[in-house]
C-alpha cells in the first residue's frame, strides 16, 4: 500500500479560510442583491397569509367538529403550517437567486 503524501499545491491548514471567512462574502452578496429582500418579504407575507387562511378554515369548522377532533387539534402546528409549506417554496427560489447573482 502506498504512503499518503500531501499534494504540493495544497494550502497549509494554518492558511485555510474558516467558516466565518467563507460565509462573509455570501452574506455580503445577500445584502447587496435587491431580489433577496423581496424574497424575504414574500416569505413573511406568504407564511402569514397561509397560516391565517388555515386558521380561519379551522375556526369555521370548530363548532361542527367532534370532541375527539377538538382534542387532536394542535394550535402550534397550525401556527407554523405557513412556514412549513408555502414558506419553503419561497426559500427554494431565494437559494438559487442568491447563489447565481453577481454582486
Amino acid at each position: 500500500m502506498a504512503a499518503v503524501t500531501a499534494r504540493p499545491d495544497a494550502v497549509p491548514a494554518q492558511q485555510r479560510a474558516g467558516l466565518a471567512a467563507s460565509l462573509r462574502p455570501e452574506l455580503t452578496k445577500m445584502r447587496s442583491v435587491r431580489s433577496t429582500y423581496w424574497s424575504q418579504v414574500l416569505l413573511v407575507l406568504a407564511s402569514l397569509a397561509w397560516s391565517v387562511a388555515f386558521c380561519t378554515g379551522e375556526a369555521s369548522r370548530w363548532p361542527h367538529m367532534s370532541a375527539q377532533d377538538k382534542l387532536g387539534f394542535d394550535p402550534a402546528q397550525a401556527r407554523v403550517l405557513g412556514l412549513a409549506s408555502l414558506g419553503q417554496l419561497v426559500l427554494v427560489v431565494l437559494g438559487p437567486v442568491t447563489c447565481t447573482s453577481d454582486a
